[in-house]
């Protein structure tokens, strides 16, 4: 429990309250952008408007509609169980599946991945996924697209669709990899991309009208929060110079990606995304560990690298907490960049042996 402006209030699935509150308004025609909205997920947050307090607002696409729909039709406790629960489930199975790629068929070594993952994902996984942030079901959307798109195209297409349910660091990744695809000449994935786009649209526009305005609208006022919190943090030309290189970073291995047909622009387009556009606070930056999915073997450097990368968060306890947040939404994106570079620009990779 925390102290609000109406008393305490619940930490767990508070996060989930707006778009619960939000698509059960879509059922009636309402306006999810609009204040009686903003005030009932106060209420059902706070008890009561914020006052002050973050002002919880329904900051997504509508598209949504369809998702989070058959959570909406359950009361809120259950709702929230229900819905935090599919996504500790499924957090835990990514972590899981990537320490068994880490791992390399050696069990020793994939356990020991495990609970090294685990113990640097623990501050994401109580800080963001117990409060039921939207955006990790865009992790794992960026995850299943990027891992199934050369074996079943169209099923990739549609799931990297899902990455966009919540879009603050996941519209360039997406960007990026439509551009790859459509390089590629994969129709059949594009096709699956905008087939399930169509339906998430369709359906809301069904639901409320076009939303559009009142969506852009939230972000005019930025949904309570600075859009660009990462550039604001900085002062020129520092903001300037730490823009340039992750941009340059995305450049350079989509380039290089393409020249050479290796691997790394991926990653490196996730990497623009949690360093240029991350939401507040830290829960866009455990997108940075899709950096590990894209490699296949590892020297012992790139191993190294990689563990020290993983862990990084825990260096944040020793930052005041005034400044923690700043610290992390402007180091942990130099520090998976940093990694980038260690596991992608070796071209000599003496990989370890099982």
């Amino acid at each position: 429990m925390l102290e609000g402006p109406h008393g305490p209030y619940r930490w767990v699935g508070m996060d989930f309250a707006p778009f619960w509150v939000g698509v059960r308004e879509m059922f009636h025609g309402a306006n999810p952008y609009g204040p009686e909205t903003t005030l009932k997920i106060q209420q059902v947050v706070y008890g009561g408007p914020a006052l002050g307090e973050d002002p919880m607002m329904f900051v997504y696409p509508a598209w949504l509609f369809l998702i989070i729909a058959p959570f909406s039709l359950l009361p809120y406790q259950w709702a929230a169980i229900l819905y935090i629960g599919i996504l500790l489930w499924a957090m835990l199975n990514f972590l899981y599946q990537l320490a068994l790629a880490l791992g390399r068929k050696n069990f020793l070594a994939q356990s020991l991945w495990l609970v090294w993952i685990l113990l640097g994902g623990l501050p994401f996984l109580v800080i963001s996924v117990t409060k039921g942030q939207l955006g990790y079901l865009s992790l794992l959307a960026l995850f299943g697209a990027h891992s199934l798109w050369k074996k079943r195209p169209v099923m990739a297409g549609m799931i990297l669709g899902l990455a966009l349910i919540k879009p603050t660091v996941t519209v360039i990744p997406v960007a990026v990899f439509l551009l790859w695809v459509l390089l590629e000449k994969n129709w059949k994935f594009l096709a699956g991309f905008a087939g399930l786009m169509a339906v998430l649209l369709s359906a809301s526009l069904l639901a409320v009208g076009n939303w559009f305005p009142g969506y852009f609208g939230m972000l005019g006022i930025k949904g309570g929060m600075s859009a660009f919190w990462s550039l604001e943090i900085l002062p020129t030309p520092w903001n300037i110079l730490y823009a340039v290189l992750f941009i340059g970073l995305g450049a350079f291995s989509f380039y290089s990606s393409r020249k050479r047909k290796n691997t790394g622009w991926f990653s490196a387009a996730v990497l623009m995304g949690i360093a240029l556009t991350p939401m507040r606070w830290m829960y866009d930056l455990f997108l940075g560990i899709l950096v590990l999915t894209e490699k296949k073997e590892y020297s012992l450097s790139q191993t190294v690298a990689a563990a020290i990368a993983v862990l990084s968060p825990w260096v944040l306890i020793f930052f005041p907490e005034a400044d923690r947040w700043n610290a992390a939404v402007i180091g942990i994106p130099l520090i998976w960049a940093l990694t980038w570079f260690v596991l992608f620009t070796n071209n000599e990779v003496n990989t370890l042996e099982s």
